[in-house]
C-alpha cells in the first residue's frame, strides 16, 4: 500500500509540474502527457470525493476540480477531436441541428489517442464560455470534429482562472516538499535494510531485506 501511496504521489507531482510548464507556456501541450495528467487528477478528485487523500492531504474537491477544469480547457484547445453533447439525463446524445443544452455534458475524444475509446468527460457548466461558443458555433454548422483553430489564439486572464493558477502553483510547492521529505525517508529506510541485509546470516531472511531494498530503489532510486 505504501507503495501505491508513493507511486500516485509521484504522479501528482509530474501533472502539477507539467501544467504549471504550459500554464506558462514553457512548454507545448502532448496529448499522452496531458491525458495522463488528466487521469491523475480525476483519480486524486474522485478519491477526495470518497473522503480520502491520493498521495497527499488537505486538498478538497473544489481544488481539484479547479486543476482538472484548467486541464480540461488545455486538451480542448490543443487537440483536434470528435466531441459529443448530452442534454440533462445524460443518456441520449443531442443530434446536430437540435437545439444546445443549456445544462449537460460534453465528451471529447482526440484524434490521435492511443485507444479508439478513449474520452474525457466534463460538464458543460465547467467549461469556459468561449469554450462552449467555439463548440456551439461547430455544432450549428453541423460539425462535431473541432480544432485548436476553432478557439480564439488568447484569451483574458479572469479572476478565476488567476486564481486556479496561484492554486496550482501551490499544490507544485506541496508536492516538491512532500515528495523531498519521502524520498529522505525511503532512502533512511534503504541504508537501515543495507545494514541489516549485510549482518543478516538467514539466506531466506536476506533475500527478503533485498527485496525491500529494490522496491525502494525502483520508487526513489538508490541513495548516494
Amino acid at each position: 500500500m505504501a507503495t501505491q501511496e508513493r507511486r500516485n504521489f509521484m504522479a501528482l507531482d509530474d501533472a502539477y509540474d507539467y501544467c504549471r510548464l504550459l500554464e506558462m507556456k514553457a512548454e507545448k501541450p502532448v496529448l499522452y502527457k496531458l491525458c495522463s495528467a488528466l487521469r491523475t487528477v480525476d483519480a486524486a478528485e474522485q478519491t477526495a470525493r470518497d473522503g480520502g487523500a491520493y498521495g497527499t492531504q488537505g486538498l478538497s474537491v473544489r481544488a481539484w476540480s479547479q486543476v482538472r477544469d484548467k486541464l480540461y480547457d488545455l486538451l480542448l484547445r490543443s487537440f483536434p477531436g470528435y466531441f459529443v453533447v448530452y442534454g440533462p439525463d445524460g443518456q441520449v446524445p443531442v443530434e446536430p441541428g437540435q437545439e444546445w443544452p443549456e445544462y449537460g455534458r460534453v465528451e471529447f475524444f482526440p484524434n490521435q489517442a492511443r485507444r479508439r475509446d478513449d474520452s474525457y468527460s466534463a460538464d458543460l457548466a465547467r467549461l469556459r464560455p468561449e469554450a462552449v461558443t467555439a463548440m456551439r458555433w461547430c455544432f450549428a454548422e453541423g460539425r462535431q470534429q473541432i480544432n485548436p483553430a476553432d478557439f480564439p489564439d488568447e484569451q483574458p486572464v479572469t479572476d478565476e482562472e488567476s486564481e486556479a493558477v496561484s492554486l496550482m502553483e501551490r499544490l507544485y510547492e506541496i508536492c516538491v516538499e512532500e515528495a523531498t521529505r519521502g524520498k529522505k525517508r525511503a532512502h533512511e529506510r534503504w541504508w537501515q535494510l543495507y545494514w541489516q541485509s549485510n549482518s543478516c546470516a538467514d539466506k531466506k531472511e536476506k533475500s527478503a531485506l533485498k527485496k525491500q531494498m529494490l522496491e525502494l530503489q525502483s520508487v526513489w532510486g538508490r541513495p548516494s
